[in-house]
């Protein structure tokens, strides 16, 4: 009896070890996506164009932190049972073998918190992709600023720091450092035969109307 009290003791430190090395692995792979997705934010805050995906993409690196420190809790959850003066050793074996299985569902819940809040990530940076592509071909209002205005105002006069133009998400989002964009005719000498013009505009020099 004793002997099977002490493989079941046994046992359940073994499981609960198991799900210890499961929730640090998994938060590792958690860590390094947040790393990863941070990287990837950093990179597109700076860019001329970013939309609601961008705040998509936040939404899904802090679920992902979340899920980190979750996962984190579980690896390293352990807890103690007190040892009482007046009981026996079939109580005490009962005593462990109880808490043994506490403090596994203590660790299954972490395992359990973290997964729901990585599916919660899943799903931001799926949504901030598919807004990411779906907003491409999508037409930007934007802004000439600095001396790209002085620039433009050689071929359309009546430019002004206010004056919105249009833009193609593809072309803001090209590798091309002049980005072709739409006025006005009536501000511009030429192009008068149609109602907008294009012109050419350094990438620097714009800015996205809010």
């Amino acid at each position: 009896m004793a002997e099977d009290s002490g493989e079941h003791l046994r046992a359940s430190a073994d499981r609960n070890a198991m799900y210890r090395a499961r929730c640090a692995n998994v938060a590792t792979l958690c860590g390094a996506a947040a790393g990863v997705l941070a990287a990837a934010l950093f990179v597109q805050q700076g860019r001329l164009h970013a939309g609601v995906y961008l705040h998509a993409g936040v939404a899904g690196f802090c679920f992902l932190v979340l899920a980190t420190v979750a996962f984190a809790a579980g690896s390293i959850y352990f807890a103690e049972s007190a040892d009482a003066t007046d009981e026996t050793k079939e109580q005490r074996d009962e005593r462990l073998r109880a808490h043994a299985d506490t403090v596994l569902n203590r660790i299954k819940v972490r395992l359990r918190a973290g997964k729901w809040l990585a599916g919660a990530a899943a799903v931001a940076v799926c949504v901030s992709l598919a807004l990411a592509f779906s907003e491409v071909d999508q037409e930007q209002r934007v802004r000439i600023v600095g001396n790209g205005l002085d620039t433009a105002r050689a071929a359309c006069p009546l430019l002004d720091e206010s004056t919105v133009l249009d833009a193609q998400s593809a072309d803001l989002y090209g590798g091309n450092e002049s980005v072709a964009v739409q006025l006005d005719s009536r501000r511009c000498r030429l192009g008068a035969e149609s109602p907008t013009t294009t012109i050419f505009v350094s990438r620097s020099d714009l800015v996205i109307d809010r």
